[in-house]
Formats: structure tokens, sequence, C-alpha cells
């Protein structure tokens, strides 16, 4: 087997591959129902899951493609891409395990020129075992994880939130029109009426230095990330008044926030 892989969108440049990653690229691609010249054809998805198991980042491997990461998501989303989604999903696990033997393993001992106090080093000093002088010692792929996931969980309250102002609008003809108009965005206002993703949920990531966003925190829905007014303190506020007309108990919003 050869040692590397030149694919034909780059000819110019060769992806090391070894026996690990092969089987990575085994997967089923996910089928296209319509054909588009920037489209991700199988090669291309093979390409993806190739540099996401050298870089262990997708964003990056979309980088390195020259390629929006909004297409790739829907990609993994699709109905049919079980294999893709595996083959994705292995590709970090083994970025991920291979950064993490190749830093090695933490040495154990003491840090030579630490004075313990106490003597046996139980008595506040650092005595040199699993944690360090700065906090405890973290494995480099649980932190890597731990980035992504914090990362998708802020997308999706930042979507949530848009979300929410979106549905706040859609009856007001000025700020529907204000809103397309300083976004450039095709907005389905039955969609938001109904409180339903657009069609840009989740593809595209959110970015707080553009309008949609900055909008949305300007108008009371990021009340809870960023200065201002803060609407979901009022929603809360009402539904808990709305409860206790009904006869029932309000909700502990703090308690539910854990």
């Amino acid at each position: 087997m050869s040692d590397s892989i030149i694919y034909p969108a780059r000819p110019d440049e060769a992806l090391p591959i070894d026996d690990e990653i092969a089987a990575l690229l085994a997967f089923e691609p996910v089928p296209r129902k319509v054909k588009r010249k920037d489209g991700w054809f199988p090669i291309l998805q093979r390409e993806f899951v190739h540099r996401l198991a050298l870089c262990g980042s997708p964003g990056e491997a979309v980088r390195q493609m020259g390629k929006n990461a909004s297409g790739i998501e829907v990609l993994y989303r699709e109905k049919g891409a079980e294999s893709f989604r595996a083959a994705w999903d292995g590709a970090l696990e083994l970025a991920w395990a291979r950064e993490a033997k190749a830093q090695g393993p933490a040495f154990e001992g003491r840090a030579p020129g630490i004075r313990v106090r106490g003597g046996g080093g139980s008595s506040g000093g650092w005595d040199g075992g699993g944690d360090g002088p700065w906090g405890p010692r973290e494995d480099p792929a649980a932190a890597l994880r731990a980035t992504e996931e914090l990362r998708d969980k802020l997308s999706d309250k930042l979507r949530q939130s848009r979300r929410f102002y979106l549905h706040d609008i859609a009856d007001c003809p000025g700020k529907r029109a204000a809103f397309e108009i300083l976004t450039e965005l095709a907005i389905d206002w039955d969609k938001a009426r109904r409180m339903e993703p657009q069609d840009d949920e989740p593809w595209r990531s959110p970015n707080m230095r553009q309008g949609d966003m900055l909008l949305t925190a300007e108008a009371g829905w990021m009340g809870d990330m960023v200065h201002g007014r803060n609407r979901w303190e009022e929603v809360r506020r009402a539904f808990n008044e709305y409860l206790v007309e009904i006869g029932r108990t309000p909700i502990d919003w703090a308690k539910e926030a854990e």
C-alpha cells in the first residue's frame, strides 16, 4: 500500500496514510440527491475523513480543503449517512488518541526545586503526584472533546436565542423588513411564528459579529450572556405567574439550570 494519497482537487499535496486511516476511508459515502459543482462528492467525503484523522478538527479539515463547514455538517445529519458518521467519529477518536500518545505520559515524580512544606508533602505544598502546581493535569484528548462539546452547546444556545427573537418580530412587518435588510438573510416567517428551525439551522454557525446575533442580543434574548435587558427572565417570570394563577407550583429556574 502507498504511504500517501493525492486527491484530484489538490494534485500538489499528498496526505500520509496508514492502515488505521485506510480502514476509516472504507465507509459508504453519503448519496447526494443534487449534483453540484461544489458538492460533497464521495472522493471529497473521503478526503475530509482523511484530513480529520490527521488534524482532529472538522473546522481545520474543511479549511484545508477550501470548503465551508456548513456543507459537511448537513452531510453528517443526512439520512443514510450512518457509515459516514461512523467514519467521522472514528477519525476524531484516532486523531485524539494519537495526539495524546505523541505527548507521552505525564511525569510522575517531583519537579526539581519545589520545596514541600511539612516534610511529607501533605501540609499544603505540591507533592509531585497527579496534580501540578497550577491544578489537575488533564488528558489532552479529553480536553479537546470537552471543548468541542462546549462549542456545540453554546451554538445551540445562540440558535435558540435567535429563534425566540425571530418569533418575537414575526408579526411586525417593519421589524421583519429591517432584519432582512440589515442581515441579508432569507427568513421563513411562518417557521419563525411556529418557533421552528430556519433553513440555515443548524448548518450555519452562529457568529456574534454578524447582524442577526447582534440584533438578537440587543433585543434582550441573550441577556443571560451579554449586558442589557434579559427577555428570558421576563418570560420565566410571566410563566411562573401563570402557573400560580392556575394553582400550580412555580418553577425554580435556578435549579432547572443545574
